[in-house]
């Protein structure tokens, strides 16, 4: 009887994200309460993974991912949509699309790599 109590309590599992659409969706979600500041950058990746725009993406994301002040699920969520980016960014690089070089090659500098 336990089990079940404890299955019925947990929380149900997030649902993955497929498409830099749904990133963005997930990504309007998770910080429509944030700070003026944060909620802006979001917005930004937001519009930036609607658009295919994969720089400002990047930089937008990336951003995100290293502010003080977010919650641990919007941490999750922009780590989450920088996965989707990055699986959008090889797709494009195995198809000879020179906005995805371009957007790996600022990535890579952003991360000192």
């Amino acid at each position: 009887m336990l089990i079940l109590t404890l299955a019925a309590c947990s929380k149900p599992a997030s649902k993955a994200v497929a498409t830099p659409k749904e990133a963005a969706a997930q990504i309007d979600h998770a910080f429509k309460e944030a700070p003026r500041e944060i909620k802006k950058s979001a917005e930004t990746a937001a519009e930036a993974l609607r658009s295919g725009d994969y720089e400002g993406a990047v930089v937008s994301i990336y951003n995100i991912q290293n502010q003080k002040d977010i919650t641990p699920e919007q941490f999750r969520t922009a780590h989450e949509s920088m996965v989707v980016l990055q699986a959008k960014l090889i797709s494009g690089l195995q198809a000879g699309d020179e906005r995805a070089k371009k957007a790996s090659e600022l990535l890579k500098q952003m991360r000192g790599d």
